[in-house]
């Protein structure tokens, strides 16, 4: 693997103006082995998808090289990689190790819905991966282009594919570890899962920043610390889905693991999309998107479970059933469109089914609060509240009508509490002077004198005595707690975070620190002295 001299010229600031151009793409018309580069399909920081023709089969691929540009680039019309100084020389090996690693896993798995490896090699400098040809959006983009809120339906045509190439990675003992909205392909033949970004990870681990490679909101809290100090495992990418299912409902990325780990103010589905989803379906989702792992699902056939039948669900239709989400796999598109599919016959395309007639309840839902008269005409859609503010209609949607019901029952609880307060306090006021008789019951026994076994019934009694002087107003609390049990007491500052955890004198102590929460938290819950340092000093 060469080093570029001209780079290392630059650094040591020697003159560099006779260095060749440098690039990062190969030229069209390179060959490779038996493929021929006819165009460029996308680029990564670190990786470039070419679209080639296969010349030995007859047909269009996509092939796939490691090229992490912040690190190496190549000479104009050259097919060798260079890196830019040897000091970067066993991070970009690590990385390609990890890329021709996760060819090899892949090719060993062969199911239509998870990306299939047909060959994979080294050369010049760096490695190659020769993929099918697919063509379609990822979710991500075609949520954005939606138009509507996405019904169960549609959200189950593509999460049951998905779902079961997950399984099949499981039945071989691999966590993906990188799902989300933008590693789903909708293809004309169903959804494809695409690859683990390994690369990405083992760079990420070498330059010490291994949540840098993490997709925030999507990723467990496990995978915030390392692999041997974590339990990583099918409910690590069962919290991946459930979050790429939020994603699509709310509109929204779920806050990251890390910061739901301190305060969870992460609002479940059960409560904001209830009526307009199965009751099932939402439960799974948050079931599967808590914190602590040992509370999700354990295994895929748990999270199946808890969802229920997810070839036929309770339809509950937001919108018309034929969209983007599923037309260019339901036999609903028309038109020229090519693709390269994993070996063997295509599956058969499934025949979307009628729309049952919706109620008048259910119309009236997907309404929202617009009338019959404000409804969009001639095939126009509701537009998201997750769609650029330029982008959208104006209607006043569905979630601003919730949005101003909830503000209006908050406003009204703050008053009712308020009110409460206030009557409380006037209360108080009243009643400040307590009976000298109840203080007088409940003494505590004398220090020096030396306990006796108390019998059952005495301490019944003393039960009692205390249980009527809190009930007098005014009753001092301190009284009842040495009757009943005096060495419960303890001071306030044995529940200060400071008397538990030691302050941080340096951040790389604090970051310690916070890496050893993430660490235990993914294992048992913490203790609030913990919770309270990392809501303080791990933001």
């Amino acid at each position: 693997m060469a080093i570029n001299p001209a780079k290392a010229n630059d650094e040591e600031g020697e003159p560099t103006g006779t260095r060749p151009a440098l690039g990062h793409t190969l030229p069209i018309g390179t060959r490779l082995r038996d493929y021929e580069i006819t165009g460029l399909i996308d680029e990564g920081a670190l990786g470039i998808v070419y679209l080639a023709w296969d010349h030995s089969l007859q047909r269009k691929v996509a092939v796939k090289e490691y090229m992490p540009a912040s690190m190496a680039s190549r000479v104009s019309g050259s097919a060798s990689l260079i890196v830019d100084s040897d000091r970067r020389l066993d991070t970009f090996k690590a990385g390609l190790k990890s890329f021709v690693n996760e060819a090899r896993l892949l090719a060993r798995f062969d199911h239509p819905s998870l990306v299939k490896i047909y060959r994979f090699w080294e050369e010049n400098g760096t490695a190659y991966m020769v993929m099918p040809f697919y063509e379609g959006p990822t979710l991500k983009a075609a949520l954005a282009q939606l138009g509507h809120v996405p019904g169960e339906a549609e959200l189950r045509t593509w999460l049951k594919p998905v779902l079961n190439a997950v399984t099949v990675l499981h039945d071989g003992e691999i966590w993906h570890q990188n799902i989300g909205p933008d590693s789903i392909m909708l293809t004309p033949v169903g959804p494809v899962l695409l690859g683990f970004a390994s690369a990405e990870h083992a760079i990420a681990a070498m330059n010490h920043t291994p949540a840098a490679a993490l997709k925030p909101g999507f990723a467990a809290i496990e995978q915030y610390g390392g692999v041997a100090e974590t339990t990583r495992g099918p409910w690590t990418d069962l919290y991946a889905l459930a979050a790429v299912i939020y994603a699509a409902i709310t509109g929204d990325d779920p806050a990251p693991a890390a910061d739901r780990l301190a305060d969870d103010r992460l609002a479940p589905l059960s409560s904001i999309a209830a009526g307009l989803y199965s009751a099932r379906f939402l439960a799974a989702i948050d079931t599967a998107l808590a914190v602590q792992p040992e509370r999700r699902p354990r295994d895929h056939l748990q999270f199946r479970a808890l969802m229920g039948d997810i070839e036929t669900p309770e339809r509950l239709e937001l919108a018309p059933p034929l969209d983007l989400m599923q037309e260019p796999f339901a036999g609903g598109v028309e038109g020229h469109r090519e693709i390269t599919v994993p070996d063997g016959p295509l599956p058969d395309a499934p025949t979307p089914a009628a729309a049952p007639a919706l109620s008048v309840k259910t119309k009236a839902a997907t309404r929202g609060a617009a009338s019959e008269s404000e409804a969009p005409r001639g095939g126009e859609r509701a537009t998201p509240s997750w769609m650029p503010a330029g982008q959208r209609s104006g209607a006043f949607g569905k979630r601003a009508a919730y949005g101003l019901v909830a503000a209006t029952c908050a406003l009204i609880g703050i008053a009712a509490l308020a009110l409460q307060f206030y009557t409380r306090q006037g209360s108080r006021a009243v009643l400040a002077a307590p009976p000298p008789a109840a203080t007088a019951v409940v003494q505590p026994p004398v220090a020096n004198a030396s306990p006796a076994p108390a019998s059952s019934a005495v301490l019944r009694q003393q039960t009692t005595v205390a249980n009527l002087a809190a009930a007098a107003p005014g009753a001092a609390p301190v009284q009842r707690d040495a009757v009943v049990a005096p060495a419960a007491r303890a001071a306030p500052s044995a529940l200060s975070p400071a008397a538990d955890l030691a302050a941080p004198t340096t951040p790389a102590e604090r970051q310690a620190r916070c890496l050893e929460i993430l660490q235990k938290a993914s294992l048992e819950p913490i203790s609030q002295a913990e919770t309270a340092f990392f809501k303080t000093e791990c933001k």
